[in-house]
């Protein structure tokens, strides 16, 4: 299965249907070079109903950024596992909640998005210098990822702890939906 450029292979579940009710027991994946478990449910009316339960282990940070392309603006090493809960009608999101935390001894962080980091030094009123000086191969040893919905926008609230302090992110992802506009 492919949503944009995530694989998902080797899925399996136990599938039972009741009704209009699409049950996906004990579903197991791998996806960025780590695991996904969880349950699934579908309901199917004029528009599809979903929930999703999902628990994630040992997923690859740097993978995830290498797929989608996001080298020239940030790397990050580390590998992270937690939970998700999703639920939502159509292509619109209605619930989603996360957290997701580092594995073993953490990993290394370097923005290099000076667009990103100049709206963060405003936002904080910060040296732009210091900032990027911060986030120049910055290694964590423990970072908690929130992830939630706040109307339409996704939130990622990222907490990293590290040998030189604590940085903390807060990303937003403005009219967030499952499907691109136009498709």
């Amino acid at each position: 299965m492919k949503y944009d450029k995530l694989n998902i292979s080797a899925i399996k579940s136990a599938v039972r249907l009741l009704g209009k009710e699409l049950f996906l027991d004990g579903v197991s994946a791998c996806a960025l070079d780590g695991d996904i478990g969880g349950n699934l449910k579908f309901r199917i009316a004029l528009d599809i109903d979903y929930g999703a339960d999902l628990k994630f282990t040992n997923l690859d940070i740097a993978r995830f950024i290498n797929d989608f392309d996001l080298k020239e603006k940030f790397e990050m090493t580390g590998r992270l596992g937690g939970d998700l809960t999703l639920k939502g009608k159509g292509t619109d999101i209605e619930i989603l909640n996360g957290r997701l935390s580092s594995l073993e001894s953490g990993g290394m962080l370097m923005i290099k998005d000076t667009k990103f980091l100049e709206n963060m030094a405003r936002n904080i009123n910060q040296s732009l210098d210091l900032l990027v000086e911060n986030f120049k191969n910055y290694h964590y040893n423990i970072a908690t990822i929130k992830l939630f919905l706040d109307k339409s926008n996704l939130i990622i609230d990222a907490a990293l702890d590290g040998e030189t302090g604590k940085r903390n992110l807060n990303i937003v992802l403005h009219g967030f939906r499952l499907k691109k506009e136009g498709q």
